[in-house]
């Protein structure tokens, strides 16, 4: 049974200013895949702060928040942690301007330029308000707070480190991410979405040569051109 429409807009209005006061602290302190170590504390106390039981260090500085509301289906609600090495020039007043070592050692700008900082935050907010209605629901809902996602390594980095075992096995898994939709739109789908990353790493091997004897040299570039334009 779903809660009044009235007392789930008003739950969730409450939280709005909590959860911009996280958004904005996020973007102007993002921290590289693996580094995640205060944006992990930040997080963590916010679900704590909403009566919600938190375990950080999961996997690095991964967090795992766990609500238990009696019997039913468990159902796991996950955001990301990490930042980019780029560049805010966006001249808002909370822009990020940190710096940090990049994983070769050579200190890149960092900036949450993919929703990550308004992922965590928003999902903050869904743990205030679904702690605020547990007479609505039953069941467990367990918060994944996974850092290194952008080097696809956090989420492996997690189940290595008994995701799964130490805390409850989800019957469904939710995730979500912003996108440039019109203010309040939702959109929704089932199965893997905006998901998937393949990196490919190819030599092509070429042939020097005279500009006036091209037929005797091997371009690189064109091939690797080529190769590229009919990939699918």
């Amino acid at each position: 049974m779903l809660p009044p429409a009235t007392t789930l807009r008003e739950t969730a209005a409450a939280t709005l200013a909590p959860v911009l006061k996280l958004y904005l602290d996020l973007h102007a302190h993002p921290e590289l895949s693996g580094q995640e170590e205060r944006t992990a504390a930040r997080f963590a106390a916010a679900l704590t702060a909403a009566g919600w039981t938190a375990t950080t260090g999961v996997g690095g500085h991964g967090v795992v928040g766990v609500l238990r509301n009696g019997e039913g289906p468990t159902v796991l609600l996950r955001t990301e942690l990490d930042a980019l090495p780029v560049r805010e020039d966006t001249g808002l007043p909370y822009a990020s301007e940190a710096r940090a070592p990049g994983p070769d050692g050579v200190e890149v700008p960092v900036m949450h330029a993919c929703g990550h900082d308004a992922h965590a935050a928003a999902l903050t907010g869904a743990a205030r308000v679904l702690a605020a209605l547990r007479a609505e629901w039953a069941g467990t809902v367990v918060i994944v707070g996974q850092p290194a996602e952008e080097t696809l390594s956090g989420a492996r980095a997690m189940l290595a480190d008994g995701l799964y075992d130490r805390f409850p096995r989800p019957d469904v898994a939710l995730a979500q991410h912003v996108a440039p939709f019109p203010a309040g739109l939702v959109a929704h789908g089932t199965g893997p979405m905006t998901a998937a990353s393949a990196t490919v790493e190819a030599t092509v091997h070429g042939r020097g040569g005279h500009a006036g004897m091209p037929h005797l040299a091997v371009n690189a570039a064109e091939i690797a051109a080529l190769a590229v334009a009919r990939m699918k």
